[in-house]
């Protein structure tokens, strides 16, 4: 997210297309659907060249990701407990 945020801050729209499809990949392998989405939404942005759309997407990105990070670590503390 990080890199991401980066590139937003430098308006290198390639290099967050990029990193946004990483994010895509493993979210769809770990079936981690809003998340995917999130980034889809990202990417058709990006084909369309509506870069102002790929800047209003960043904050569902970001709200997308600290939830799965939640989720997992509430997962892995449930799993620990055991």
């Amino acid at each position: 997210m990080a890199s991401i945020a980066t590139a937003i801050d430098n308006q290198d729209f390639m290099e967050y297309h990029s990193k946004a499809l990483v994010i895509k990949a493993n979210a769809k392998w770990i079936a981690a659907a809003r998340l995917f989405y999130s980034v889809y939404y990202i990417q058709e942005a990006w084909h369309n060249q509506d870069y102002q759309m790929m800047l209003e997407r960043y904050q569902t990105l970001v709200e997308n990701v600290v939830e799965l990070k939640r989720y997992s670590i509430k997962v892995q503390a449930e799993l620990l407990s055991k």
